[in-house]
């Protein structure tokens, strides 16, 4: 099946805007260290143009969105998708936006393993 991919410049133009300007306020202040190298090179990313060609094709997203899936309301006990057969939700979105105070990472691992479990079952009947 295909993967669902965040774009980060999908939707809102202004959001695209922020993320490029944060990106070369970022390479101002590392600019400081004269040590520091940066891959593209610093002045590569003062051009807005090549800043917007380098971000569509080389960010992702790092956010862990949590609590966009409800169970109950999108989701089943089984973390299935509710009138879409065989399709489950193995991140964050199924998880409550206040279920975490630290780093998501384990209860994603766990949750997917949990989904992985779910979908076999299925599978086998």
């Amino acid at each position: 099946p295909p993967g669902v991919l965040f774009d980060p410049f999908a939707g809102n133009a202004s959001d695209a805007w922020s993320l490029l300007r944060g990106l070369q306020d970022a390479y101002k202040v590392f600019e400081a260290w004269p040590d520091l190298s940066f891959d593209p090179p610093f002045a590569s990313l003062m051009d807005d143009g090549f800043t917007g060609q380098y971000c569509a094709q080389n960010l992702g997203s790092w956010q862990h969105p949590m609590g966009t899936a409800q169970l109950g309301h999108v989701l089943d006990s089984r973390l299935r998708v509710r009138g879409v057969k065989n399709l489950w939700v193995a991140d964050a979105s199924a998880l409550p936006d206040w279920a975490l105070a630290g780093h998501p990472d384990a209860g994603i691992r766990v949750l997917g393993s949990l989904v992985a479990s779910f979908a076999a079952e299925a599978v086998a009947g």
